[in-house]
Formats: C-alpha cells, structure tokens, sequence
C-alpha cells in the first residue's frame, strides 16, 4: 500500500511541476512591437507550435501566425519563416531504396542557432532533423540538403550540404575550411561551428545554454527480495545451516539520495553523468522451522544501513517527443554502516542463545537499471537493483537481494 501511494503521489507533483516554467524571454508581435515577460519554456525536443506567454496582467497562448520572433532568456530563440524543405530520411531507420520528389511547405518557427552574415536555423520534425541557412541577397531561408537511401541493402549518403557550404566557402576566400567542410557530419555542433568558421566569428549564437550541473534530493521506497544459492554446510559458527536455509521474506525499505549531474551543454537533456550518495535501509526477515546443524528454530531479524556512493548515465528514450523519458544504467558500492544491525535468535526446547551481527554483511558491488521521467523540477523513476553476495563469509552460500523502488527526485540546485 505504501509504494502505490508513493507512486500516486510522485506522479501527481511530476504532472504539476512539468506544466509551468516561466522563464524571462520577449516576443515580437506581427507589427514588430516586442513586448517583454515570460515564456513557458518547454525544453522543446521538436519545434513548438504554440507557446505560452506570461505579463503581469495575463497569461496568453500564442500560435505561429501571431508572433514573428520569440526569446527565452538563457535557453532558445525562434524565428518564423516560410519554408520548403525534402521529405527524405536521414537514417538507415527509416530509410528507403529510393530518394523521394516529395517536399513540404509550411510556416514554422526555425530554432536560431546562429546569426550572421549567413545564418543557420534548426527545424526538428517527428522523423527527422533538418537545417536551413539564410544567405545574404537571398529573401528566402533555403534548406541544406542532407538524404539517405538503401542501395543493394548499402546505405548511401547524398551530402549536398556539404557541396554548398563548399562553395560559400571557396566565394568568400576561406577556403582553410573546405577539407573541414569534408569530414563533418549533418549535426547542430558540426554546422555551428563551419558556421562561425564562414562568418570568421563576427556573429551571435541562437542558444545560450552552457555546460553546467544540477543537483537533485531523491526518495524512494523499494521492495527487496531474497535468495540463497548454493549448498548449505554444518561448518562454522552456530546456525551456520539456519542462515542458508532460512526462509527470507519480502521486506520494504526506504532510500534516500542526493545526486549530482553533469549537463553537457547543449546536449544537457540528451545524455547526463550522475555521481550520487545514498542511505539505504535494508530490512532483513528470516526465519529456519526446519533445523539446522545445532538449533532446532531460527530467526534473522534486523535492518542494515547501507552507504551507497553509486555512479548512472542517463540516456534520452525519445529525443523527438515533448515528456523526456530516460533509461539510466547504474553501479553502486554498498558500505553496511552498522554490521551488528542483525540479531539471531537460536532455539532449541532446552536452551536459546542471541547472537549480533549474525549474519554480518560484508561490502558489496550493485548493478541496477533505473527508468525515469524528468521535468523541469525533477523526475519520477522506477529503479531495479540486485545486489552480489552479501555475507562476509566465503564458505557459506550466496545470500542475494534484488530490489524494485519508486522514488521522486526533487531538484534543488539547476546552474546551466
């Protein structure tokens, strides 16, 4: 019960942080009146068609028709154009035997990523990224071609592009870039900087984000369970048989955490490093009714604390939706704080003893997978662990643990 109403909790506060966040930004009406407020910036993985704007009378959603121009402060700017763009893949995803005729024309807002002389601009689809550049004497802001197709079960690569970039290049007598032109790729950072290189750095970039970090407080409530395997032996110490052949039962702890994020530019919300450190308290509920090499009956009972200096990476499921949901793979090492945490109770009909720190954990390597949906303000995740051996005692059977957690990180630092 507890758990389910974690999760209804965590999911209710991830759904009302993620619909609000105002940041300072300014939009450029159709009469080119510019009017100053907030955006609600959305942290936009394809390009918005309406977007919210805050004064200090009102809130107002405004479409693509209504505004010409639109800034968020320390994040984006957008530009509306015309454009015409292929309808071709640029993946072996979703590519095809064939180029298509097929083209698109619509009104957007173009992503600004760089102002010059020549200009290059950003539009993301559902299927595909494209790039534009705005060439002076030229009204229109024309796409950069970039389209693949399957021959013979080969992809081939038609990089118009860079035969256009060439040729600006060669035109304005930086010819130093063109075997640069040659080896790049059709990507933000690849075309920004043969844009700063083609304008001889005389411009102004669209994004202002910066590389930076974030740190976030997480707690979760995960659900263990236990395993023993391998073969028993009647040596060593008293109730040595019972440990092994105990029945261990599902037991509930709490884990709380603070991590730490690495947001690498603007790739932040793509792929993040996290270095984080945990408590974790680890029930443990066992009982042996069947005997054991010198007691009749046997229990375990007690929680260890574990340390938990644990490392993850963060990756992007879905880079083309709006709800950024991540897959994260994780390494920990647990450091049992309190090693006398478990008592075991011996009995026999004649005699009974008590014993600490029996069984007595030993450090321990996790691995753990962990499925999160971020927000502006955190993210909900759900977090599966199994735990090595975690008897110190190399003679007994391997006593492991699994753990299934659902949690809510709250963040409380964002510097980028």
């Amino acid at each position: 019960m507890k758990p389910l109403l974690l999760i209804s909790f965590s999911i209710l506060v991830i759904h009302l942080s993620a619909q609000n966040n105002f940041k300072g930004g300014y939009i450029v009406l159709n009469n080119l009146d510019s009017v100053g407020g907030e955006v609600n910036y959305r942290n936009w993985n394809i390009n918005p068609e309406t977007i919210e704007f805050k004064t200090s009378t009102a809130i107002k959603t405004y479409a693509i028709k209504d505004l010409n121009f639109f800034v968020v402060y320390g994040e984006e700017k957008y530009k509306r154009a015309n454009i015409t763009y292929q309808l071709n893949p640029a993946s072996v995803n979703n590519a095809k035997d064939y180029y298509s005729n097929e083209t698109n024309t619509k009104r957007v807002w173009l992503k600004v990523l760089y102002t010059a002389k020549y200009s290059l601009y950003e539009l993301t689809t559902n299927e595909r990224k494209y790039f534009f550049i705005k060439q002076p004497g030229i009204e229109e802001i024309t796409e950069i071609v970039y389209k693949v197709r399957l021959v013979n079960a080969q992809l081939e690569k038609d990089e118009q592009y860079k035969n256009q970039l060439i040729a600006i290049a060669k035109k304005e007598g930086n010819e130093r870039i063109v075997p640069i032109v040659a080896a790049i790729n059709y990507n933000e950072d690849d075309l920004l900087k043969i844009f700063i290189a083609l304008n001889n750095n005389n411009g102004e970039p669209g994004s202002t984000k910066k590389s930076g970090w974030k740190i976030d407080i997480a707690a979760s409530a995960a659900l263990n369970s236990f395993s023993v395997k391998g073969e028993p032996t009647p040596y060593g110490y008293v109730g040595s048989l019972g440990i092994n052949n105990a029945d261990y039962a599902s037991t509930i702890g709490i884990k709380a955490e603070i991590g730490f994020s690495f947001l690498s530019g603007k790739n932040f919300n793509r792929f993040q490093p996290r270095m984080a450190m945990a408590l974790h308290m680890l029930p443990i509920d066992a009982q042996n009714n069947k005997g054991s090499y010198t007691y009749a009956k046997e229990t375990y009972k007690g929680t260890e604390l574990l340390l938990q200096p644990n490392l993850s990476f963060n990756f992007l499921l879905n880079p083309r939706s709006k709800t950024a949901f991540f897959i994260a793979p994780i390494v920990a090492y647990n450091i049992p704080l309190n090693k006398n945490a478990i008592t075991a109770t011996l009995e026999n009909p004649s005699n009974s003893a008590t014993l600490k720190g029996v069984p007595s954990l030993s450090d321990f390597l996790s691995y753990g997978i962990n499925f999160n949906v971020q927000s502006n303000f955190g993210k909900l995740f759900v977090q599966y662990e199994s735990f090595g051996s975690i008897l110190d005692d190399g003679i007994y059977p391997t006593l492991s643990v699994s753990n299934l957690s659902f949690g809510y990180a709250f963040l409380i630092k964002n510097r980028k």
